[in-house]
C-alpha cells in the first residue's frame, strides 16, 4: 500500500513538472513599442578608414638667379616661386562600429539567457560592446602653409656700399661776379645687384679652387686627416649656401588627411568621389582648374550560392532563444587617379552580407 502511494506522488510529480512551461528568451527589432526588455544589442557595421599623406615642395628663386648662367653657367636656375604636389603614401584600414539602425532587444524576463554567455559573445563580433568602439569622426587638414619669410640671410661677400670722391667746385661772390673754387667730395654708393652677384660667383669658384688644392695637396700647409674631413665639409656648406643665392632653395612640408567610407548599397558597386587632387593645387574637396577626381569604387563580392545557404530572416520577425547575427559578405575596393589605380584591397563588409540568427545558449539550471 506505501508502495503505490510512492508511487503515485513521483508520478504526479513528473506530470506536474511536465506541464510547467520551460523558460525562453525573445528577440526582435527594438522600435518605441517593444516593453519587458532587458538587454539591447546592435549588429556590426564596416567602415574603411583612408589615410592620405601629400607632400607640397616649393622652391623659392635665390636673388642672384637672373646672373645664374652668366657668372656660373647654370641653365635651370628658378626665377620664379613654384609649388608641386604629390601624392606620398595612402593607408586603408577598416574597423567595426555598431550599426544604429539595426538595433534588437533581448526580452528575459525569467533569466534563462546566461549573462556570462551573453557578455561573451561580445569577443565573437555578435554584440558589440560601446566601451571597445573608438569615437572615429571625419577629419581633414589642410596642407599646411610656409611661413613668409626671406630664407636667404647671406648676400654680399664684400662690402655693400664703397666711397669715392667726385670733383666739384664751390661758387663765390666776387666783385665782378662769381668765382669757382675746385674741390674733392667724398660720396657713398651701393653696390648694384650685378656686383653683388658677380662678387659671390667669384667666392664660390675661389672655394672650389682651394677643396681642390686640399685635396691635390697643392697647399704648404695640409690638415691632419680629422681637420682635413672638417675643412673639405665647411667649403662645401659654405658653397651649397651661397650656390643657393642663384639656384634657390627647396622646401618640403607635408600633410594627412583622413576619410572615412561606410558602404551601404548591396547593388554591385558603388562609386564616390572623395576629393580633387592635381600638381599645382594640392587636394581640395571642391573642383578646381586642372585638378582631376580621386574616386573609390566598391564591388560587391559576395559569393550569392554560399549566402544562398544559410538560414536567413526578417529583420521584423521576434526569434525565440536566438540572437539576430550579420554574417560578413565580401568587398573589393579600387582607389583611382586620372585613370592609375593608387590603391586596391579585399576585405570583409558586414552589410553585404547576410543577416540570420542564431542560438545562444540558455542558463542551465542547477
Amino acid at each position: 500500500m506505501i508502495h503505490t502511494k510512492l508511487t503515485t506522488i513521483i508520478l504526479m510529480a513528473l506530470f506536474v513538472g511536465a506541464c510547467q512551461p520551460s523558460a525562453h528568451f525573445t528577440s526582435g527589432r527594438l522600435n518605441q513599442t517593444n516593453e519587458h526588455i532587458n538587454y539591447v544589442y546592435s549588429l556590426p557595421k564596416t567602415v574603411i578608414k583612408l589615410d592620405f599623406e601629400f607632400v607640397r615642395r616649393t622652391v623659392i628663386p635665390g636673388p642672384y638667379g637672373q646672373y645664374a648662367r652668366k657668372y656660373l653657367s647654370i641653365t635651370d636656375a628658378a626665377t620664379t616661386k613654384k609649388s608641386r604636389y604629390e601624392i606620398a603614401s595612402i593607408s586603408a584600414k577598416q574597423f567595426t562600429e555598431p550599426d544604429y539602425k539595426n538595433m534588437y532587444y533581448i526580452s528575459d524576463d525569467h533569466g534563462s539567457l546566461d549573462r556570462e554567455q551573453l557578455f561573451l559573445l561580445t569577443e565573437k563580433g555578435l554584440i558589440l560592446n560601446p566601451s571597445l568602439v573608438s569615437g572615429y569622426e571625419i577629419r581633414q587638414q589642410n596642407i599646411t602653409r610656409l611661413t613668409e619669410q626671406n630664407p636667404f640671410t647671406e648676400f654680399l661677400i664684400h662690402k655693400n656700399i664703397k666711397g669715392y670722391s667726385q670733383k666739384t667746385f664751390n661758387a663765390t661772390r666776387a666783385d665782378t661776379g662769381y668765382n669757382q673754387s675746385p674741390y674733392l667730395k667724398d660720396n657713398i654708393q651701393s653696390q648694384s645687384l650685378d656686383a653683388k652677384a658677380r662678387d659671390v660667383a667669384n667666392a664660390i669658384l675661389r672655394i672650389r679652387e682651394w677643396r681642390l688644392e686640399l685635396i691635390g695637396g697643392q697647399l704648404d700647409f695640409m690638415p691632419e686627416r680629422e681637420a682635413m674631413d672638417r675643412v673639405l665639409q665647411e667649403l662645401s656648406h659654405i658653397e651649397k649656401e651661397y650656390l643657393a643665392l642663384f639656384t634657390g632653395r627647396e622646401y618640403y612640408d607635408t600633410a594627412r588627411t583622413t576619410l572615412f567610407f561606410i558602404p551601404e548599397n548591396k547593388s554591385v558597386e558603388e562609386h564616390k568621389t572623395l576629393f580633387y587632387f592635381s600638381e599645382d593645387n594640392g587636394p581640395s574637396e571642391l573642383y578646381k582648374n586642372g585638378s582631376l577626381p580621386i574616386e573609390m569604387h566598391i564591388f560587391n563580392k559576395t559569393d550569392a550560392a554560399v549566402a544562398s545557404t544559410l538560414e536567413k530572416v526578417k529583420a521584423t520577425d521576434p526569434v525565440q532563444d536566438k540572437l539576430y547575427y550579420r554574417i560578413p559578405g565580401t568587398a573589393e575596393f579600387h582607389l583611382t587617379f586620372n585613370t592609375r589605380q593608387l590603391l586596391k584591397e579585399r576585405i570583409p563588409v558586414y552589410q553585404y552580407g547576410v543577416l540570420t540568427a542564431v542560438s545562444a545558449s540558455a542558463k542551465q539550471e542547477k
